[in-house]
């Protein structure tokens, strides 16, 4: 799974614990048989996310999956990875050498799924979702959110949290979008940790 580097480290901090994936034509839920709790979402018959099982956070699409330090909560940066991979003999896997220095692979666990429209996210979730709470987390993760799914709505919404940066719902116009562009599967998860070897 994919992180900006400093949602990657609040992934390590515990300060992050939830993650939104816009919902795509062709994504199902499987429901339980009480048909209360989400067990996992398919694509196209293709599994995309499943409770209980875990996944790497990786540096970027077609890169490695990221690695961390538990005891100081140190996130290796990927130009430290590649330096890694060039000073040692398996080029291209330098996982051995990662775990003798206690390095342990970042992985999550998926804890709960379910939907939502992310413009009636609350506070508590955009703070889960590793924003501030001091820094008006609902407009971070909707700047972030429409920064990769509705980049026309940026700019009016930095003026919006301008005039009223302690309004704590979607301003109109967020409502006036696009439904598709909003709807959202939420990912509940934990920091999967490993003992390095």
């Amino acid at each position: 799974m994919l992180f900006k580097p400093e949602l990657a480290a609040r992934i390590v901090t515990g300060a992050k614990t939830q993650t939104r994936r816009r919902h795509y034509d062709g994504d199902m839920a499987y429901l339980t048989d009480h048909l209360v709790t989400i067990t996992h979402v398919e694509h196209n018959r293709r599994l995309k996310w499943h409770i209980g099982r875990d996944y790497a956070v990786q540096y970027g699409r077609g890169k490695p999956m990221r690695w961390y330090q538990p005891q100081t909560g140190y996130l290796l940066a990927y130009e430290d990875y590649v330096a890694l991979s060039e000073n040692t003999y398996s080029v291209a896997f330098p996982d051995p050498l990662l775990r003798e220095l206690g390095f342990s692979p970042l992985r999550i666990q998926i804890t709960a799924i379910r939907g939502e429209d992310v413009r009636a996210i609350s506070r508590e979730d955009a703070i889960a979702e590793g924003f501030r709470p001091d820094f008006y987390p609902k407009f971070a993760f909707w700047e972030t959110w429409c920064g990769f799914y509705d980049p026309t709505i940026v700019d009016p919404l930095l003026s919006a949290k301008k005039e009223c940066p302690s309004v704590d719902w979607a301003p109109d116009f967020l409502w006036e979008r696009p439904d598709h562009l909003y709807n959202a599967w939420v990912l509940e998860f934990r920091l999967k940790e490993t003992e390095p070897c």
